[in-house]
């Protein structure tokens, strides 16, 4: 008969548990899906397509929308802090030639 105590041949409720819960690993796994789509678009554009600057970054044009969508709330929403600035908001990626399109062919009917 061979009898021997200790924790790592006859694992105990107490002893040797992982210290890390599940919303952590979740967070590690979101963290490296996020960096793995950042730098994969960006070789990707830079690489392949030969983009360079801010366009190499993916979804180059949702940032810039993003951004001055930002811009303009904020502008809209404190004004006291950006009066030094015109009042004009930039709606510079609205085309509204295009909207008219649809609205002259309904006038021709």
């Amino acid at each position: 008969m061979f009898l021997w105590k200790t924790p790592h041949a006859c694992p105990t409720a107490q002893g040797g548990g992982s210290k890390i819960s599940g919303g952590a690993i979740f967070a590690i796994i979101l963290s490296v899906l996020f960096g793995v789509y950042w730098i994969g678009g960006i070789l990707y554009k830079r690489i392949v397509m030969g983009q360079r600057g801010f366009n190499q970054l993916p979804n180059a044009e949702y940032w810039r929308a993003l951004a001055n969508f930002v811009k303009n709330f904020f502008g809209m929403v404190f004004p006291s802090c950006c009066a030094n600035r015109s009042r004009q908001y930039n709606y510079g990626h609205v085309n509204t030639d295009e909207a008219n399109v649809f609205i002259d062919d309904d006038d021709e009917e």
